[in-house]
């Protein structure tokens, strides 16, 4: 339901609004007037009207978020030589937290925090599994298959299929030549 405000509750907005918050605003207007008007009826009235608090997008109090002030402190202290899931172990066992490497990865690329640890394979350094056989557990290589060996769904030379079209074709040579049953006939 749309909500009509009178000239004097226009005139209060209006006063009112510069460097406040939507909910600032709507806590102060509803105790003037008596009135229920949500936050997005006074965000609807100042956008409907070209008001602008000039507030940031979004407030800040202090301690919000995944840390406090304290434990925000001891990361920054101690990020240099650590990996994220070192590092969130010292936070967990420091503050009895239970944050995650994935956690803590957000947290340092959002406050802008280095370990200073290349983890990249440098030039010349011999991988883990040299000199190890292959072993796929997932997928195929080129033996995953014996020379010799056809599969289940190998159809012949001469087989017939019905396409997508509801065609009848006929396979004319190997490995996947097929033409229309109509157009041989």
């Amino acid at each position: 339901m749309r909500h009509k405000y009178t000239p004097e509750q226009k005139a209060y907005i209006h006063e009112i609004a510069e460097g406040k918050y939507n909910i600032e605003i709507v806590e102060l207007f509803n105790e003037r007037f008596g009135t229920n008007i949500t936050e997005s009826k006074i965000n609807s009235f100042k956008k409907n009207n070209k008001i602008k608090s000039n507030v940031p997008k979004s407030r800040k109090t202090g301690d919000e978020g995944l840390f406090t002030k304290d434990q925000k402190d001891f990361i920054k202290k101690n990020v240099s030589g650590h990996l994220n899931q070192e590092l969130a172990d010292l936070v967990n066992a420091k503050f009895g937290l239970q944050i995650t490497a994935r956690q803590m990865n957000t947290f340092k690329k959002n406050h802008g925090l280095v370990s200073g640890i290349d983890c990249r394979f440098q030039k010349g350094s011999v991988p883990a599994n040299k000199g190890t056989r292959h072993v796929y557990n997932v997928g195929g290589n080129k033996t995953s298959f014996q020379k010799g060996h056809t599969p289940k769904n190998y159809m012949s030379v001469g087989s017939e299929r019905v396409n997508a079209a509801d065609y009848i074709d006929i396979k004319i040579a190997d490995p996947n030549k097929w033409r229309g049953k109509h157009l041989i006939v």
